[in-house]
Formats: structure tokens, C-alpha cells, sequence
């Protein structure tokens, strides 16, 4: 029912179903990642189910991620500690630009992070993962 839900909601966007996932998911590149918002509660029957999120992270890229948070309402935001602490936010209302400034921020963050290991990757979610 729960994955039916997601594929409803997903429409007719990339998911990443492999290995037991299926997640609203995907490598833009390889070290790159766009998601929808990893929810919790009943939320999670139709959205990424956060402990799902956490758990293909850290069997895939175990201590190699940080996960940018892009929301910008605030119910939209989780423990980081749910992902070890590597949770950034650059948070901008759903559907809309992000100020230049925010997204020059972003970018150095994100590049920084990459640079500090190649196996590490970015994941960058909003809410529904369409950007």
C-alpha cells in the first residue's frame, strides 16, 4: 500500500529501486544525488521514509555523505544526528529561486565537501524532490 502511495505521488519521475530500496532517488552524477524529503509518520506512506534514506546512506556511502536540506518551511527540518551529523540547510521556499547568495553558499559547502574525499558525495532534497 505504502509503495503503492510513493509511486502515486512519484508520478512519473526516476526512482532508485534496487537491493530491497525504493526510494524517490536519483544519481544525477556519481557523486551527486537529488531525493524527496526523507518524512517520518504518516508522511513517510507517501514520501522517502527517513529511516529507509538512512539506511541505503549508510550501507552505500557509509561515512561518505552529507545530506543538504533545501526546505524552507520549517517543519521540514530533522534531527541531523539521523545522518551523523552531516546535514546542511540552505533552506528556500518550495517551488521557488533560492537567493544568489544562498546558492553561492551552497555550492562552496558542497564543493568543499567533495574535495575533502572522493568517495564523498552530496544528496540534496527539497521537499518533493522536483527542485
Amino acid at each position: 500500500m505504502a509503495s503503492f502511495a510513493r509511486h502515486l505521488v512519484s508520478k512519473k519521475k526516476r526512482r532508485f529501486i534496487e537491493d530491497g530500496f525504493d526510494l524517490d532517488l536519483v544519481f544525477i552524477t556519481e557523486n551527486l544525488v537529488a531525493m524527496g524529503f526523507p518524512a517520518q509518520g504518516k508522511e513517510s506512506l507517501y514520501r522517502n521514509p527517513l529511516g529507509e534514506v538512512q539506511r541505503f546512506l549508510d550501507s552505500r556511502h557509509p561515512d561518505h555523505y552529507k545530506v543538504y536540506n533545501l526546505c524552507g518551511e520549517p517543519e521540514r527540518q530533522y534531527d541531523p544526528e539521523v545522518f551523523h551529523g552531516r546535514v546542511a540547510c540552505f533552506p528556500f521556499l518550495d517551488h521557488q529561486a533560492p537567493p544568489f547568495a544562498l546558492l553561492e553558499a551552497f555550492c562552496k559547502d558542497a564543493h568543499a565537501w567533495l574535495l575533502q574525499d572522493p568517495a564523498n558525495i552530496v544528496v540534496t532534497h527539497c521537499k518533493a524532490g522536483k527542485g
